[in-house]
């Protein structure tokens, strides 16, 4: 694949799960888990869809559609970051990312993650990853009040960066990471099955 168009740009701006690594898979399962006790399975389709949105946000949905017995949705939340937990050691990065990667890095592009999911889990897969040899900056769900599709997420990276939006390219998977890049005024590279679609 050409990456001659990343040349382009002041930095580059990764959402995590779904677009740098293959994980989301492993989110269905665990809110599949965390809502196993509860007598209902979580829409497949609705939950791809919400990549990229803070577990308790998805957990306030949950609780409210399936009357669910949570005063407080960070705990619902809790219960589906320890089923993840359990998985995210076999989080791979997706190969032709990897390229880009390296492509990026041999040239001195900064690159940086923008995800809706939580520090500690972000950094544990960065940290035990390849992306420890390419990732300068995190900003996650913890760091920012408004989540995606606010643009603050990915603001806040290139900012980091010194680079205005316009400068920069995002890479996302999901529809809400779609409209926080559009929203932005950022440079918008959707990624399908791990692969970025110039």
């Amino acid at each position: 694949m050409n990456f001659e168009k990343l040349l382009q740009y002041k930095c580059l701006i990764f959402d995590l799960d779904g677009t740098l690594v293959d994980s989301m898979s492993f989110h269905y399962g665990a809110w599949v888990k965390a809502v196993e006790p509860f007598g209902f399975v979580p829409d497949r389709e609705w939950m791809y869809k919400h990549g990229g949105v803070p577990s308790h946000k998805i957990a306030t949905i949950l609780i409210k559609e399936h009357n669910l017995p949570f005063s407080d949705p960070h705990e619902l939340a809790g219960i589906k970051t320890r089923h993840y937990l359990e998985n995210i050691k076999n989080v791979e990065v997706y190969p032709v990312m990897k390229e880009l990667l390296d492509y990026a890095k041999s040239h001195s592009i900064p690159m940086g993650i923008g995800t809706g999911t939580l520090r500690t889990n972000a950094e544990y897969i960065v940290g035990n990853t390849i992306l420890k040899n390419y990732i300068r900056v995190i900003v996650s769900a913890d760091d920012v009040s408004n989540h995606k599709p606010h643009p603050d997420t990915f603001l806040k990276v290139a900012e980091a960066f010194n680079a205005e939006p316009s400068e920069s390219a995002v890479f996302e998977d999901s529809f809400f990471g779609f409209e926080a890049a559009v929203n932005g005024g950022f440079n918008l590279i959707k990624i399908v099955d791990g692969v970025p679609q110039f």
